[in-house]
């Protein structure tokens, strides 16, 4: 125990001890609330610390986003009807052969363009020459004998006049005179008729237009209206049937009441082809079971862009309405509460404005709420900006929306 006590350090007295103590609760106490002060000013200056705050924030940190703007203008808006549509030929005929006979000539190659008329099959026709040759040497020899009844006739009634021929005499010239005149006029019949069946041993184009495949061949034996020898689609011009809405229909009676409506026809591809038209055609009811209703335009085809069969792109303009504020489709934004644009505002600030977009048309948006003619619109860099922000053009001052805004 007497070394024990040599070894033990003092302790210090209670008084020092409690002392210690509240030191160290004032300490801790203080670091608490600069941790809250700290926290309270972080949060602070991140909502924006009052306008005082956003004031200063704004001249020392914010950097002015560069952007490129359209101006808004007023221009004419096409209301069009769009729509999928399949190209069709004018007319379609199935070429025949009127007669039984032997292809002895064609004058045409699979697929070449042909005119209205042109020769197309030649058949066998000497058996029909021959007709025709002993028919016209018949009416030669019926024509004879008419004549010398008629001068048999003729002397007859001379005689009975004076009393030299009798009755029954006159009456057996005048019978014969009659009987070779219809015989004649039979053979005459005959003629004509052996002539239209020579005619038919030659096969011409009904219309014009492009051929398909050729169904019988040189030294093909046809039989008459059995089978079409070719088909011939007509091209020049050509239409284009599509089907619309009913719910169009009554837009599209009243402005073709007006005026004839223009019809725009494209062609998809990695060479795109484009034709105009007019509407020419409107059926006279509506499918019951899609609730269309089918239409059809001409178009000149000249340069046979257009093929019978293809899908194309069909626009007919109803009509145009002018002076509609109008913007580049770039400047439209989608939103949750629907479309909006970027104006620039007040010392050259982004100002969120919601739009309502009536229609867009080739790249260019229509609006018809929202936005005044002459105001200017951000096209570019939306995604980096916050209603306030504030921006730097970088566009020339000349910039309009129909160039999509900036250079």
């Amino acid at each position: 125990m007497e070394e024990l006590e040599r070894v033990a350090v003092p302790l210090p007295n209670g008084k020092t001890m409690a002392k210690r103590r509240r030191w160290r609760r004032t300490f801790a106490t203080l670091g608490i609330v600069a941790l809250v002060a700290a926290g309270g000013w972080a949060v602070y200056g991140r909502q924006g610390g009052g306008e005082a705050g956003s004031a200063a924030a704004a001249e020392k940190g914010a950097q002015p986003v560069p952007v490129r703007t359209a101006v808004v203008e007023a221009r004419e808006m096409p209301v069009r009807v769009d729509v999928i549509g399949t190209v069709e030929p004018l007319a379609t005929v199935a070429v025949k052969s009127r007669i039984d006979g032997l292809i002895i000539e064609v004058g045409f190659a699979e697929g070449d363009f042909v005119n209205a008329g042109q020769v197309l099959f030649r058949m066998d026709d000497r058996a029909a020459r021959a007709q025709l040759a002993q028919a016209e040497a018949n009416l030669l020899r019926d024509q004879a004998q008419l004549a010398d009844a008629a001068r048999i006739l003729a002397r007859n009634e001379a005689l009975a006049e004076r009393g030299f021929a009798a009755k029954a005499t006159l009456d057996t010239a005048r019978a014969a005179h009659e009987a070779l005149k219809a015989a004649t006029a039979a053979g005459d019949a005959q003629i004509r008729n052996l002539r239209t069946l020579l005619d038919y041993t030659i096969v011409r184009a009904p219309i014009a237009g492009r051929t398909g495949a050729q169904a019988f061949k040189l030294g093909s034996n046809v039989k008459a209206n059995e089978s079409a020898l070719v088909t011939i689609n007509q091209t020049r011009p050509i239409a284009a049937a599509f089907a619309i809405a009913q719910t169009e229909l009554a837009a599209i009676r009243a402005a073709q009441a007006k005026r004839p409506l223009p019809v725009t026809v494209r062609v998809r591809g990695s060479k795109p082809v484009t034709a105009d038209g007019t509407l020419t055609f409107i059926d006279n009811a509506v499918d019951q079971t899609t609730g269309t209703i089918t239409l059809k335009a001409t178009l000149a085809n000249r340069d046979e862009a257009l093929w019978p069969g293809q899908f194309v792109d069909v626009s007919v303009l109803v009509e145009t309405m002018p002076n509609v504020p109008s913007v580049t489709s770039a400047a439209v934004l989608v939103g949750q509460d629907g479309a909006y644009v970027f104006v620039v505002g007040h010392e050259r600030s982004a100002e969120a404005r919601p739009v309502t977009v009536d229609r867009t048309v080739d790249g260019v948006a229509f609006v018809s709420h929202g936005l005044a003619v002459g105001e200017r619109v951000i096209v570019s860099n939306q995604l980096r900006l916050a209603p306030g922000s504030p921006v730097l053009i970088e566009d020339a001052p000349a910039a309009t929306s129909s160039r999509g805004g900036g250079v």
